[in-house]
């Protein structure tokens, strides 16, 4: 979880990723409409796209962990949140845009 929040830190404070998110976005966007609102949202309510349902899929993960079923039901339930936060993104690509965009500062460190 620390881990998380400090992507979503690094998001806020590099000056660059929040620009770029908003643009993706928009350029994702079905229509015109959507398209303005995605490029007028403000640094918290785009953060709280990508926040909210990350979160939500961590904890999931993390309470499938601490439970107690055999390693098969565990592994099946975080399968099917992996599956769930998928579906999640095709509504939501701002999930999907953030973990791209991290794993390609990754690669270029």
């Amino acid at each position: 979880m620390r881990d998380f929040e400090r992507d979503i830190w690094a998001i806020c404070t590099d000056g660059r990723t929040i620009p770029w998110l908003r643009q993706e976005l928009a350029e994702k966007a079905p229509n015109d409409k959507l398209k303005k609102e995605d490029l007028n949202l403000v640094d918290e309510e785009l953060l709280k796209l990508i926040r909210e349902p990350w979160a939500e899929f961590i904890n999931s993960v993390l309470d499938a962990l601490a439970s107690d079923i055999s390693y098969e039901h565990t592994y099946t339930r975080i399968e099917r949140l992996g599956k769930e936060l998928e579906e999640k993104a095709k509504d939501n690509p701002a999930i999907i845009l953030a973990m791209r965009h991290d794993a390609g500062k990754r690669k270029s460190a």
